[in-house]
């Protein structure tokens, strides 16, 4: 009976034996594949921790960029609010203006005036009108007529009194024939009006 006990010991010894050895192999075994895979884990996360601190300092430097993007972008608004009412104050003073914006009642003032200085001037002329808008509202005043050429200083003298008219723009296409004591003429007068 001693002899199946101490059997019976050395089979429980070996069985014990083989299960530790057995445990502990699997248990290498399980940290060392454990292992391999944290070690990887851990390093890829380092990786990623060393990303997001940089992301984090570039952040920073984002955030006081765009402090002063926000800031330009108030100092913007109040000027741009500025030259809104600078062109709003532009345009009133356009739109009031007589030699900018030009009504019908003018543009017969002005047309009285041209005829005065051509009769002030012994100027006989005819006078041919047309208007026409595009971006500008222009006003065109064909003259034809003819003067004295004992009178050809008064025709300077009436070319100079219709420059000295503010809302004329232009003077153009001026041509000259003598025909005997006389000098025909013909000459176009622009003003330009806002619609």
């Amino acid at each position: 009976m001693i002899n199946e006990i101490e059997n019976y010991l050395d089979n429980k010894k070996n069985l014990i034996i083989f299960y530790l050895l057995s445990i502990s192999l699997i248990g290498f075994i399980y940290y060392t594949f454990n292992y391999s895979i944290l070690n990887s884990k851990i390093e890829e996360n380092n990786e990623e921790i060393e990303v997001l601190k940089k992301k984090i300092k570039d952040n920073k430097s984002l955030r006081s960029k765009l402090k002063k993007l926000e800031k330009n972008l108030k100092s913007l608004k109040v000027n741009n609010f500025s030259l809104k009412e600078d062109i709003k104050y532009l345009n009133a003073l356009i739109n009031s203006s007589n030699i900018f914006n030009i009504n019908q009642k003018q543009f017969f003032l002005i047309l009285q005036n041209v005829l005065q200085k051509a009769v002030d001037n012994n100027i006989k002329a005819s006078y041919k009108i047309k208007i026409s808008a595009n971006k500008f509202k222009v006003y065109s005043i064909y003259i034809n007529g003819e003067f004295d050429k004992q009178d050809f200083f008064n025709f300077f003298n009436f070319i100079k009194s219709l420059e000295s008219i503010k809302n004329i723009k232009k003077i153009q296409n001026l041509s000259l024939k003598k025909e005997g004591n006389f000098i025909k003429f013909s000459l176009l007068i622009s003003l330009w009006s806002i619609l």
